[in-house]
């Protein structure tokens, strides 16, 4: 019996040893060294949008890889353009193709057609929302689902407005928490 599972057992050893020796210096893997770099060396996020770009969320700003070198976009100095803060918490697109960035200070719009990182532009009811903590964003239709850190999940509609702190009940054991939401990234 031991000899029969011998025989069965070497041609798979000798196949798989062949594919080790017969494997060409070109099958080696090499990296290379990209000549600009990341706002910072620690990532928080990383996500690959539908166009094919790599985007790495750090402790200090966004950046954007396109295969060949990054470009960082960092927290704004005058409010109008770059992020409402350095820290990156969250990254999503929606089916739009729209990219939202969610930070420890509010929530940012990736503008493609200028290349640039803007504050989302809320209504007057939704501006409160620029000083939470975004940890997680996802869009259905009309509306903004936004997970907070310390204050539970936002429903914002982007139509009207409208914003509403969804509650859960806390009683049901192993239930969602009305403080903190993760995304699922």
């Amino acid at each position: 019996m031991n000899r029969l599972k011998a025989a069965h057992a070497l041609p798979i050893i000798a196949f798989y040893c062949g594919v080790a020796i017969g494997q060409s210096p070109r099958d080696t893997l090499t990296f290379q060294h990209i000549k600009t770099g990341m706002s910072q060396s620690s990532a928080t996020q990383i996500f690959e949008d539908s166009e094919g770009f790599l985007w790495i969320g750090t402790p200090n700003g966004l950046n954007k890889f396109d295969g060949t070198e990054f470009q960082a976009f960092e927290k704004s100095e005058d409010g109008s353009t770059g992020l409402t803060d350095g820290y990156v918490e969250s990254i999503y697109e929606d089916e739009e193709g729209l990219l939202y960035i969610g930070t420890n200070q509010g929530l940012n719009l990736y503008d493609r057609k200028v290349n640039n990182v803007k504050p989302y532009p809320f209504k007057v009811n939704g501006q409160f929302l620029q000083t939470k903590y975004i940890s997680a964003i996802a869009r259905s239709d009309d509306l903004l689902w936004l997970g907070t850190d310390n204050s539970g999940v936002y429903r914002y509609n982007i139509e009207t407005g409208e914003t509403q702190q969804v509650v859960f009940n806390e009683i049901d054991p192993g239930g969602p928490s009305n403080r903190f939401i993760v995304g699922g990234g």
